[in-house]
């Protein structure tokens, strides 16, 4: 992996094909190589093959708010990760929103599923009100 990200030539054939893609959405090695260098995160970014692979990922993680109707502030994972998308069925005023926070940015998210596609390096956070809420990312 550090011979490819070290490479842009090879970087950008990687993160323009979906077979090599898929292969590093499967391998956590590969996703926390990816996730430390900032050339290979914003090559990504950059993909819209490499963003369709990362949503496939066998390695994502889903995590439901829980079954009650309140303001929730929670830390979903500290270090690193690819948050793909945020989930929010209420559409109700403020309660409507979800908002995360990628590194300490807060973004503030209407109702239904919006997908973020962005890599955290420290932290990812929600907070969240309805009980349907959910996040889905992948850990690096």
């Amino acid at each position: 992996m550090a011979a490819i990200i070290g490479n842009n030539t090879a970087l950008n054939a990687v993160v323009s094909s979906s077979t090599a893609m898929a292969a590093i959405a499967a391998s956590q090695t590969a996703m926390a190589a990816v996730a430390s260098s900032s050339t290979a995160r914003t090559a990504i970014t950059n993909s819209a093959t490499a963003k369709n692979a990362l949503a496939s990922s066998p390695l994502k993680t889903t995590v439901t708010k829980g079954n009650r109707n309140d303001w929730e502030n929670r830390t979903i994972r500290k270090g690193m990760g690819w948050l793909i998308s945020c989930y929010n069925a209420n559409s109700g005023g403020e309660a409507g929103s979800t908002w995360y926070k990628l590194d300490g940015v807060q973004t503030s998210q209407p109702a239904g599923t919006t997908n973020v596609e962005k890599f955290f390096t420290s932290s990812l956070e929600i907070y969240w009100w309805s009980s349907t809420s959910s996040v889905t990312y992948i850990p690096c």
